[in-house]
């Protein structure tokens, strides 16, 4: 059997209407861009913006929502000199590669994210087109609504999100300045500005919004800006970003380029040996992990994530879709019910910390529940483990730390990592045919995530504190996620399985962290099921789900979605091209 990662290896047979750059099942050789054999390569890393294919490390970000009024020609010079200052994926790669050679920081990092209100403001040909995303024909529960296109909005009642509260929010002068542009579907265009020193990007983003609603003496005003959300990184003592709830955040994204391994081993037929191969850690930690990939491949080809940007006219150039969501957390309401479910289950000690892993799917330094009953795994934030005891080839995985639990009786259905990533074959839910097709479906739906936590709080997420010091509100997660299709990905996800109390198992209740429903306040939330065992233990036989897990328990409601839009980031090439795009 080859060593190579399951789809085989190589350059196969992409797709119809997918690049062959894109389909390619190796790692980018972002450490040889330079090299014969790599221009392909070196041109799409020229055009296409950074924080993609990797996350852009700053500290802080101001996330920056507009609206144009200025005419279209106006507007569409505007774009093309601000995209000057883009980073590009190219400036990004050079500024890592520096850093670690000198030990300076990078520049102040700006992407540019489009609308589709912002194509249509500039009557810009061929966009139902260029923005085509069908998702897959023949999928239950599969959603019908959810596309660039169409907005965040339209997708409401697709993604469940709450309209009418935000309505009321709205009606009593209580809705957020994101709330009310994503109502009012005015957003034309985000400004991602990021960098390591928060009073520097707070001065930046100052002149930013001066010069954009003031003019530049040039021409007047361009529009308005309608909502400013600003991100600030939070970390464990092992340097790990961590959120609101006090949980590890990041984990088990997608990984691109070469430079995400090490080391990272070929085989003959160019794939990853995923047996000496290893994912690059994080050598901050005291607590180092090794970074194995053989029961679970990271690795994702380009596919999942670009797209080519038809309206720049080059073909090396390639965009991505992005999705923004504000999401506050209610973190006592939380802590508070972690307590509750533990009594509930009757766990005491140590076992306590169980219930807010079992929400999870790993206890708050990081450690897979499916591995562990407890937390204080060493290393904590394992990412080489399925769900159903098979290796990354899809064979049953006999190596030491391989986990089977296909009952859900370590780690429960509902778990939010496990229902966002279900690491295993997903039938019926993915579309029909062979389960190993069905698997690679999965996987391609995988987002990029680049999100960061908001708010303010008196202490850290991870330091003891009484619950007076617990906000209910105020703090949350600035969500973000990259993907090649909204409708197959982000919006799937969301839905099918998130959303859905019937996945992977009926009953099994929605995801207790990111689930929502339409109307909560009239349609509460169905209980998950949950167990004090763990394991094997205490199981009777022909017994079933939900049979072995008796304890009906609704833990849910804890996070609150507060406007965003689905964006798509443009090539560098097409905003050159934008003003002779114009009718």
């Amino acid at each position: 059997m080859s060593n190579s990662t399951n789809p085989p290896a190589g350059d196969a047979v992409p797709s119809p209407g997918v690049p062959p750059i894109l389909a390619r099942q190796r790692p980018v050789p972002d450490n040889q861009l330079d090299a014969a054999g790599n221009e392909a390569y070196k041109a799409l890393f020229s055009l296409l913006q950074g924080n993609i294919l990797k996350g852009h490390g700053r500290d802080f970000s101001a996330n920056i929502f507009v609206e144009f009024s200025a005419s279209a020609e106006v507007v569409a010079d505007w774009l093309q000199a601000e995209a000057l200052g883009i980073t590009s994926a190219a400036t990004q790669l050079k500024e890592s590669i520096q850093f670690k050679k000198f030990g300076i920081p990078g520049a102040l990092f700006k992407n540019i994210y489009l609308t589709a209100h912002l194509y249509r403001y500039l009557d810009i040909a061929g966009i139902d087109t260029a923005f085509a995303d069908p998702g897959t024909p023949g999928v239950p529960v599969l959603p019908q609504e959810a596309n660039f296109l169409g907005g965040m909005k339209v997708a409401a009642p697709d993604l469940s999100d709450d309209l009418p509260a935000i309505e009321a929010r709205q009606d009593n002068g209580s809705a957020e300045p994101l709330e009310q542009a994503y109502l009012e579907d005015r957003i034309h265009a985000l400004i991602l500005l990021a960098d390591d020193d928060e009073g520097y990007l707070q001065r930046v983003t100052r002149e930013f919004i001066t010069l954009f609603e003031a003019g530049n003496g040039v021409n007047g005003p361009l529009g308005t800006v309608l909502a400013v959300e600003l991100g600030k990184a939070l970390r464990n003592d092992e340097d790990e970003g961590i959120e609101h709830f006090g949980y590890v955040d990041g984990r088990s994204q997608p990984l691109f380029l070469a430079s995400d391994f090490k080391p990272l081993v070929l085989t003959d037929d160019g794939g990853i040996d995923v047996h000496k191969s290893r994912e690059k850690i994080n050598e901050k930690a005291k607590k180092k992990e090794r970074g194995d990939i053989h029961i679970w491949n990271p690795f994702a080809s380009l596919d999942l994530v670009l797209l080519p940007d038809s309206l720049a006219g080059d073909a090396n150039a390639f965009g991505s879709y992005f999705v923004f969501r504000k999401l506050e957390q209610d973190v006592l309401r939380f802590t508070m019910e972690e307590q509750n479910l533990a009594d509930s289950l009757g766990l005491i000690g140590q076992d306590r910390e169980r219930a807010g892993a079992m929400a999870v799917g790993r206890f708050r330094d990081g450690t897979p529940l499916v591995l562990q009953s407890s937390d204080g795994m060493v290393p904590a934030k394992a990412n080489n483990f399925r769900y159903d005891g098979l290796d990354a080839h899809l064979q049953p995985a006999t190596a030491p730390g391989a986990a089977s639990d296909e009952d859900g009786l370590r780690c429960p259905f509902h778990a939010h990592i496990r229902k966002t990533n279900p690491r295993q074959s997903t039938a019926p839910f993915t579309g029909p045919g062979p389960e190993e097709e069905q698997e690679k479906e999965d996987r391609k739906r995988r987002i990029t995530r680049r999100g960061i936590p908001y708010g303010s709080r008196e202490k850290a997420p991870d330091t003891f504190q009484a619950l007076d010091d617990l906000p209910t509100g105020g703090v949350g997660l600035l969500f973000g996620c990259f993907q090649s299709s909204i409708s197959h990905q982000f919006s799937f996800m969301q839905k099918t399985w998130v959303n859905n109390t019937g996945f992977k198992r009926a009953e099994v209740g929605e995801d207790p962290l990111i689930g929502q429903r339409a109307d909560p306040d009239a349609n509460p939330a169905q209980p998950q099921h949950w167990r004090a065992a763990y394991g094997e233990e205490e199981v009777m036989p022909d017994v079933e789900f939900p049979g072995t897990h008796p304890v009906a328990f609704a833990f849910s409601d804890f996070i609150k979605f507060r406007g965003g839009e689905f964006f798509f980031a443009p090539s560098l090439a097409f905003f050159r091209k934008l003003p002779g795009l114009l009718p």
